[in-house]
C-alpha cells in the first residue's frame, strides 16, 4: 500500500473544512488559501470525496464544500479509501490464490494479512475530529512564546 499525494491533499482538505466550523459551503479557493496544492488536483479530490458522499457541494457565489456528517464521524481509513485508487487490502484477495501453493506462500501471506489488520485497524481509528484537534493544538503551541 502507498499513499499517494492524493490521499494526503484529501485529509488536508477535510480537516480544513472540518475548521472552518462553517454551516455554511466553504469555497475551493478559501481552503486552499493556506495550501500548496494545485487547484485543478484539488478539483479532482474534492470531487472524489463528493461522489462517495464525504462531502456536499453547492455551486454559485454562496458555494463550496461541506461535510456531509460530523468530524467524528469520519475515519481517516474511510477517506483514504476514496481517493487513493490503489488501495489495495488484503481482504480483497481470494485466500486460495495467495494461499496454499507453498509453505512460503502460506507464511508470507499470514504475515501480509497481519500487517493489513494493523493498518486497517490503526486509519481506522483514526477520525478527522482527531487530526482537526491535533492540527489546532499544534497551531496554538506554534503561537506560544
Amino acid at each position: 500500500m502507498k499513499i499517494t499525494s492524493k490521499g494526503k491533499y484529501a485529509i488536508i482538505i477535510m480537516i480544513e473544512i472540518a475548521l472552518s466550523n462553517s454551516q455554511n459551503y466553504v469555497s475551493l479557493k478559501r481552503l486552499l488559501s493556506s495550501q500548496n496544492i494545485s487547484y485543478k488536483f484539488s478539483e479532482q479530490i474534492v470531487r472524489s470525496l463528493c461522489k462517495d458522499g464525504l462531502l456536499k457541494s453547492e455551486r454559485g457565489s454562496r458555494g463550496g464544500y461541506m461535510l456531509t456528517k460530523p468530524p467524528s464521524h469520519y475515519t481517516i481509513g474511510e477517506i483514504l479509501r476514496t481517493t487513493e485508487d490503489n488501495f489495495v487490502s488484503l481482504n480483497e484477495f481470494e485466500v486460495g490464490s495467495l494461499q496454499g501453493r507453498s509453505a512460503y506462500d502460506s507464511v508470507t501471506f499470514n504475515f501480509f494479512r497481519g500487517l493489513n489488520e494493523v493498518i486497517n485497524q490503526y486509519i481506522n481509528s483514526v477520525t478527522l475530529y482527531d487530526l482537526a484537534q491535533t492540527y489546532q493544538n499544534q497551531a496554538a503551541n506554534d503561537y506560544i512564546i
